[in-house]
């Protein structure tokens, strides 16, 4: 099976796709506890990712790609960088894992690097329609785990 990460300082969005096929086995959004209310500090926070629940579907997966947070504001970018390393962090080691740009992943799957959320959210829907209706967190993390099968393929 393959993985495709969508990363926030909120959420971890997940899809696994079959390594045969590309077909969607599984996808889910895991929430990252907000410990605002514990007074507790950024460090703590990357600490919660393990208790989302997400590396219990990592069982069988044998690559996945983070898409590698991109933006203009620094400080905005940290602060995902460090939910993404938590993330990574907590993968097994025995399942590949590769940073991949937003750019991109959307050539890869056959999209233009500068691809809008609505043409992301369309193209996804065409391959994936057990998709329509969902966020679209879930549709990039899909297009995501496309982008790690095409280039699987490709090998």
């Amino acid at each position: 099976m393959i993985v495709g990460l969508d990363i926030s300082t909120r959420l971890i969005a997940m899809v696994t796709i079959s390594s045969k096929d590309g077909s969607i086995v599984r996808f889910d959004e895991y929430a990252i506890p907000d410990l605002k209310h514990l007074d507790r500090n950024k460090a703590e926070r990357c600490r919660a990712v393990a208790d989302t629940g997400f590396q219990t579907e990592m069982s069988g997966v044998v690559a996945a790609y983070v898409e590698q947070p991109m933006g203009r504001q620094v400080k905005g970018v940290a602060e995902v960088e460090r939910v993404v390393g938590a993330v990574i962090a907590a993968i097994p080691r025995e399942t590949c894992i590769s940073l991949i740009s937003p750019s991109e992943w959307k050539k890869i799957v056959g999209l233009k690097g500068n691809a809008q959320k609505d043409d992301i959210r369309e193209f996804a829907d065409a391959l994936y329609p057990v998709l329509q209706n969902s966020s679209q967190d879930l549709h990039d993390a899909a297009m995501i785990a496309r982008a790690c099968y095409i280039e699987g393929m490709s090998q």
